[in-house]
């Protein structure tokens, strides 16, 4: 049978996928993707610009919601690294970056020595940026302050990444976000496309939540179609159509009345919208009308939004049971956060002294709630240029950065940021001092994030990591900052996911769930894991267990 006949839609799928990670990608495949000051600097210093150079992607802050506790969840490779690693760069692009910005931009300056070097270095039109990255898969529990990408390649070229590359602290704190909805509800809708800037960042939203708390129910059609096995829509009524039947000759309950039962009577189920006059009176007794009408189903059920959610809750809940009327779920909307379904379902437990199994949150809104680069803090900063470390002091508590070509590894519940180079490991590290000394087990951290597949945007089966169990040489130098406790998120294990286009399948691994973090000097670690080619259009990436843990 021809694959269009054996699923019509997989054509107009891939090719929506595919349209989906293109759009990301910079702009006519533009070098203009950053800021001017990256042309400015690396024309001064062109020597500067080749040598190899570290930079680092760090969240200094956590998210400022109750139970979030410093804590941060990985996610949105896809798409952010679709921004510059989509496809390869164009040869011609960048030589008419180059005369535009040398000669007819308002800031007349290129660094033509840097590009140039690129461009040497590579024969043909695609151009592969020589950088490799290293990062926490989806999922990952990190703590603020603790690199979550690290970059590495000539310093002027990494340089250019750095707007794309903060543009991570939406999908982190989207996944972030998933996970404190996750402990407040085992169950919760999306309804937040109309807050979205546009629809493929809602789609980015909707990955991230799902990486971050396997949150699957939305009302975004295309979401479902793009990736049927991660998502699925809920529709129900809404006041546009509740108020089309009204009109001057009629009272606005009868107009209530028959649009609830219109609805019922066509499809067979529905969360009837019980707000349009009043929710409390006329908006219930329609309601329960039209439920004992269609007793030949039970998936009629009620949707909240205005007013005092929490006691309508259980006020609908009182009048079926009063009713003789099975239980039935009551969705309940109006700007829901983690807090007010922890609200809503303490006062439903207080005043019917049963399980609030019934009752099912949306939130639109809430996805979207200090969604901006200052809410985490995201930096891009280099960390070392050639053999020595760069730090960027600040007068702002929090601002420092550490210096080095910086890896985070993980034994027990520790994190250890360092860097590979041959030193003892300090005793007051857990297990130091024992015989052997300690290893750092393994753990899903700054390990692949991309390889090169053949579809354009998902991560492959190569992006797995190698080597598991393999432990880390011991030696590690001296402490440059305290641990940190970590509390809440921590017992929430599933959570790497990675999209598998190519194979229509999501995967998924434990994630290690730090504790505490130690923050080193210096660090004596072999890479491990094979060279895995190029992100997609032109990234290096190396793949093994916390971005080099065993023997290369």
């Amino acid at each position: 049978m021809p694959p269009e006949l054996a699923d019509p839609f997989a054509a107009k799928r891939a090719a929506m996928r595919a349209a989906f990670f293109a759009r990301h990608f910079l702009l006519g495949g533009w070098l203009g993707g950053t800021d001017t000051y990256k042309r400015t600097m690396w024309a001064a210093v062109p020597d500067v610009a080749l040598t190899r150079a570290g930079y680092g992607l760090t969240m200094r802050r956590g998210l400022p919601e109750p139970g979030a506790d410093n804590q941060l969840i990985m996610a949105g490779h896809e798409a952010m690294l679709a921004q510059w690693f989509h496809r390869p760069l164009k040869r011609s692009d960048i030589e008419l970056a180059a005369r535009w910005s040398s000669r007819h931009s308002a800031v007349q300056a290129f660094p033509h020595g840097l590009w140039q070097s690129i461009l040497d270095a590579q024969p043909g039109e695609d151009i592969f940026l020589p950088v490799d990255v290293w990062g926490f898969p989806g999922g990952q529990t990190f703590l603020a302050g603790v690199p979550c990408l690290f970059f590495e390649g000539p310093g002027g070229a990494v340089s250019y990444l750095e707007p794309a590359m903060c543009r991570y602290f939406a999908p982190i704190i989207q996944a972030t976000k998933a996970r404190l909805m996750k402990q407040a509800t085992p169950r919760d809708a999306e309804f937040g496309l109309r807050s979205a800037p546009n629809e493929l960042t809602n789609l980015v939203l909707l990955l991230a939540r799902y990486v971050g708390g396997r949150g699957q129910l939305t009302s975004n059609d295309t979401a479902e179609f793009v990736y049927p096995e991660l998502f699925r829509t809920v529709g129900t009524i809404g006041h546009e159509m509740m108020s089309a039947a009204e009109s001057f000759e009629r009272p606005l309950g009868e107009a209530e009345y028959e649009m609830m039962d219109r609805f019922v009577s066509a499809l067979g189920q529905a969360s009837l919208l019980c707000d349009l006059v009043d929710a409390e009176t006329v908006g219930l007794e329609n309601a329960l009308r039209v439920i004992k009408a269609h007793l030949e189903t039970d998936r009629v059920g009620i949707r909240v939004d205005s007013g005092d959610i929490a006691e309508q809750c259980v006020l609908y809940f009182r009048k079926m049971k009063e009713a003789g009327i099975t239980p039935r779920t009551i969705v309940f909307e109006d700007e829901v956060t983690p807090e007010v379904v922890r609200t809503v379902y303490a006062h439903f437990r207080s005043a019917t002294g049963e399980e609030p199994t019934m009752l099912f949150p949306g939130a639109g809104g809430y996805w979207w709630r200090l969604v901006h680069r200052d809410t985490l803090a995201a930096a891009f900063k280099r960390s070392a240029t050639g053999d020595h470390p760069n730090v960027k002091f600040s007068n702002s508590p929090g601002k420092e950065s550490l210096g080095g070509y910086l890896r985070v590894y993980g034994r027990d519940d520790v994190l250890v940021i360092a860097e590979p180079r041959p030193h003892r490991l300090p005793r007051d590290l857990p297990g130091a001092g024992r015989p052997g000394g300690p290893h750092l087990g393994p753990v899903h951290a700054l390990e692949i994030v991309g390889t090169r597949p053949r579809l354009p945007g998902a991560l492959s089966d190569d992006a797995r990591p190698r080597g598991v169990g393999s432990p880390a040489p011991p030696g590690i130098g001296a402490i440059l900052a305290a641990r940190t406790r970590l509390t809440g998120l921590v017992a929430f294990h599933f959570a790497h996911t990675s999209l598998d286009k190519a194979k229509g399948r999501h995967r998924e691994r434990p994630t290690f769930a730090p504790s505490r973090v130690a923050v080193f000097a210096s660090c004596r670690v072999q890479r491990a894991g094979r060279h895995a080619g190029h992100f997609n259009g032109g990234c290096r990436v190396r793949e093994g267990l916390a971005a080099g843990i065993g023997q290369r």
